[in-house]
């Protein structure tokens, strides 16, 4: 299970090229805002520089990571928790923030072509450069990933509060078995983003 390229909090770094050199682009973290990330897109001759602030405006206790996705020239930026979905192909590199909550962990399940998101509470999946599902809260505080298994993500919830519980997720859908008692249903989010929209602060 791969998790993505950490970005340094407090330092400047280039993301791994294992990760992110595609045939078409190169994305570089150069600096870290104390509310925002810069990133610097390379592609098709053009350097882009966007910034990306969180909505919430403030320094969440989440991730901080980019990840591939699918579509090979879609990425995500996790910034500090908060999701953005960059298209490299898009006039200024476009991108929107997913608003799926503090980002605590990331899988990506390669054969479904899904990043994996989980909060505090819940999880999400994004195809391409869209959320196609949310599952159902699933824990109390606390989500843990531990590995994706034909079809499934499979972790832990609550293992701070002594009463960890087991849960797996339906890669197709977000249906969940085991975690924290609920309905078990998700929310089918579908074609929710049609496309992406160029927001925060972006430059040639």
């Amino acid at each position: 299970m791969r998790h993505g390229a950490s970005l340094n909090a407090a330092y400047s770094i280039d993301v791994p090229s294992d990760l992110l050199v595609r045939p078409d682009f190169l994305v570089v973290a150069d600096r870290v805002g104390p509310r925002s990330q810069r990133l610097s897109v390379a592609v098709e001759g053009q350097t882009w520089v966007i910034e990306l602030v969180p909505e919430r405006n403030l320094w969440q206790s989440g991730l901080s990571r980019i990840v591939p996705t699918s579509d090979p020239f879609v990425f995500c930026a996790i910034v500090s928790g908060s999701v953005f979905v960059v298209d490299v192909r898009s006039p200024a590199a476009a991108f929107y923030e997913a608003g799926v909550g503090t980002v605590t962990d990331v899988a990506i399940a390669e054969l479904q072509g899904l990043v994996v998101f989980a909060t505090d509470w819940d999880v999400s999946a994004l195809k391409g450069s869209q959320i196609i599902w949310r599952s159902r809260r699933i824990a109390v505080e606390g989500v843990r990933f531990d590995r994706v298994d034909r079809g499934r993500v499979v972790g832990a919830v609550d293992e701070a509060s002594g009463e960890a519980r087991d849960f797996s997720i339906d890669l197709s859908d977000g249906t969940v078995t085991g975690g924290a008692p609920s309905p078990p249903s998700a929310h089918l989010v579908g074609a929710e983003k049609s496309s992406l929209s160029t927001t925060g602060r972006s430059r040639g």
